[in-house]
């Protein structure tokens, strides 16, 4: 009873007195103030009209900043802008103070640091000149086929960039032109392959015509055997004993698959009415796909005609 009566004692002192306590910790915790860091991507405002930064900056500056934790951990980081102004400046090297934008964070919470504060800047004008492109080819086509050009249109574009790049360049590459595979001419678009600073003025791409050919061969195929066709019927031929070279015109890639005994010489005895020795043009019946005859050598054969 002794501690209950304690307790309670003039208790309504003694509840004040938690409440206050409780009230004094709130207000210091909310008076607590904390740091965070975070990376801010720069951005450069005002350049001069006809003008750009040439040089490679920062990606991103360390802003740290310190308020209440809640207001801090409230923060969109995305949000916060960093930027360097170089209004009213002109070409050359400068160094520009790094600010960020105090819209861009509540008031309640204060800038402690960035991180550098300070970057270099290099202003150059403009350039814009007219360049060759030069096509990169690469692989090869399949086996029987052959790269043979390739053609660009426009062959020239525009390009602009800082005043000190764009005039070392009389040239620019395309993107790699992969003509493995291809076995027949195609069109398509191909972009270009520009440094960092530079950019196409017109056109994104250009186009080209990539011109594949077959790859053809000459066969040298031995012949003995000839034929004779419109004799007539009270006639008889002997045909000189002769070793032909037929040569025919081919596709590389059918120069094991095809079967020679399709094709046959012979020699045309019509319109010779009267016995004796002619020299007759060989002619050849050629019954394969995809080829084609180039000579006949010796080109004719003696025929004697005799009657029955």
């Amino acid at each position: 009873m002794k501690i209950l009566k304690k307790i309670t004692h003039h208790w309504h002192i003694k509840l004040i007195s938690i409440g206050l306590a409780f009230v004094l910790w709130i207000y210091v915790e909310n008076r607590k103030e904390i740091e965070l860091s975070y990376p801010v991507p720069v951005e450069i405002r005002n350049i001069p009209s006809e003008h750009l930064v040439s040089n490679e900056l920062p990606i991103h500056v360390n802003v740290i900043l310190k308020g209440n934790e809640r207001n801090l951990q409230q923060i969109d980081h995305s949000s916060i802008k960093a930027y360097v102004d170089i209004k009213n400046t002109t070409n050359g090297e400068r160094r520009g103070i790094v600010k960020i934008d105090k819209n861009s964070i509540p008031r309640s919470v204060s800038i402690k640091e960035i991180s550098p504060r300070v970057v270099d800047i290099k202003i150059e004008k403009i350039q814009v000149k007219m360049v060759k492109v030069i096509p990169v080819i690469v692989e090869e086509p399949p086996e029987g086929y052959l790269f043979q050009d390739v053609v660009i249109e426009p062959e020239q574009v525009r390009i602009k960039g800082p005043d000190s790049l764009v005039s070392e360049i009389d040239s620019i590459y395309t993107n790699d032109i992969n003509v493995g595979g291809l076995t027949e001419t195609i069109v398509k678009e191909v972009g270009m392959h520009l440094e960092d600073k530079l950019s196409l003025v017109d056109e994104d791409a250009v186009s080209a015509k990539i011109i594949i050919k077959e790859k053809f061969i000459i066969k040298d195929i031995r012949k003995s055997e000839i034929a004779s066709i419109n004799v007539r019927e009270d006639f008889s031929v002997l045909i000189e004993d002769v070793f032909t070279s037929v040569f025919f015109k081919i596709p590389k890639r059918l120069e094991n698959s095809i079967s020679w005994n399709k094709f046959s010489l012979y020699v045309d005895c019509g319109g010779i009415d009267d016995p004796g020795t002619y020299s007759l043009p060989l002619l050849v019946e050629l019954n394969i796909n995809n080829v084609s005859l180039v000579k006949i050598e010796p080109p004719s054969v003696e025929v004697t005609v005799e009657k029955k």
